[in-house]
């Protein structure tokens, strides 16, 4: 067959979306050309194998279905929105919130179901964080590239028995290839939403002060201890007298405290930095969410819990718990 005629049943209907004309006209139309092509060219059909083409078509028409209803039914009762809502109000912005979408539901959805339904849910979600129709729909079709073999893998299974490929092997291949698609997926969604625009500079900036001012902390407190521990070692040798050292300690162990508190990070994370700065710290605390505490304590504190010496007893002992600032 001409490859040229081969293609228009794929290329009409790009062309007819493209035209703006609906969805029905163009799958109608697709399968129409595929008809017209085949009768035209004079391809030998392979009858017998019609009712099992037939019932792999049925499957999939049942699957999209389905998945199509399912997508109308939550955006009619408003699970859309709400998922859409918590996504933006668990991410700290849009470009956090679209690669939520495009690397978590998309390809979670698209690995349970398959046929593309991955996109049927998150595409709605995509335009209620904010994004317009096209680009939501853009960013679900580039979810799927992170499942390259779908739920049923039925493309691998092809390409397995076209190309003789072991099939755990194929699969394994397009997953390493895939990884390639992937990145550019990832920079895609990143420069799409302004994330990298956004944030780069101020990461950027804000690390390079940090580091100088770093720089310059750790030398004072190196200066400071090796002053401290020169006076130390005259009063080891017998040439400094203890009221000296005492007045020396007073004085440069509180600049040292203060050198070691300025090599501390700044606060980067905005619902800590909220809590801190807020001007009744515990009416802010009680306001967050069980899981946003949660997230502060494990960001600032190392948690340990000790076994109980009373066996048996299931009343809760605080003392058991222990909380040291984190260091690292």
């Amino acid at each position: 067959m001409n490859p040229l005629l081969a293609s228009v049943p794929l290329v009409l209907p790009c062309v007819l979306l493209a035209c703006r004309l609906s969805p029905t006209i163009a799958s109608v139309s697709a399968v129409g050309a595929a008809v017209l092509v085949v009768l035209l060219t004079g391809v030998p059909i392979d009858w017998p194998s019609l009712p099992e083409y037939l019932g792999i078509t049925a499957e999939v028409l049942f699957i999209l279905l389905n998945g199509m209803i399912l997508a109308r039914l939550m955006q009619i009762s408003g699970a859309m929105r709400s998922i859409g809502h918590w996504v933006s109000s668990a991410t700290p912005g849009i470009g956090a919130g679209t690669a939520f979408v495009v690397f978590g539901v998309v390809p979670f959805v698209e690995c349970v179901t398959g046929f593309g339904i991955g996109v049927t849910v998150g595409v709605p979600i995509l335009i209620t964080l904010g994004h317009k129709p096209a680009k939501a729909a853009l960013y679900g079709l580039l979810g799927l590239c992170a499942v390259p073999w779908g739920a049923l893998a039925p493309g691998t299974a092809v390409a397995s028995s076209l190309t003789g490929f072991d099939f755990t092997t194929l699969g394994v291949m397009s997953g390493w290839y895939n990884s390639v698609v992937l990145v550019v997926v990832a920079l895609t969604v990143a420069c799409g939403t302004g994330f990298v625009r956004a944030a780069l500079p101020t990461f950027a900036s804000a690390g390079f002060l940090w580091v100088a001012k770093a720089d310059a902390a750790q030398e004072r407190r190196a200066a400071l201890q090796t002053r401290l521990d020169e006076a130390i070692a005259q009063y080891t040798a017998g040439q400094l007298n203890l009221d000296t050292l005492t007045k020396v300690e007073q004085t440069l162990r509180p600049q040292i405290a203060a050198a070691e508190r300025e090599l501390i990070p700044p606060i980067t994370d905005a619902r800590v930095k909220a809590l801190v700065t807020a001007p009744d710290l515990r009416a802010a605390w009680a306001e967050l969410s069980l899981a946003e505490q949660r997230a502060i304590i494990k960001a600032g504190f190392d948690i340990r819990i000790q076994q109980t010496q009373n066996r048996g007893q299931n009343a809760f002992e605080p003392g058991r718990v222990l909380m040291e600032p984190r260091t690292r």
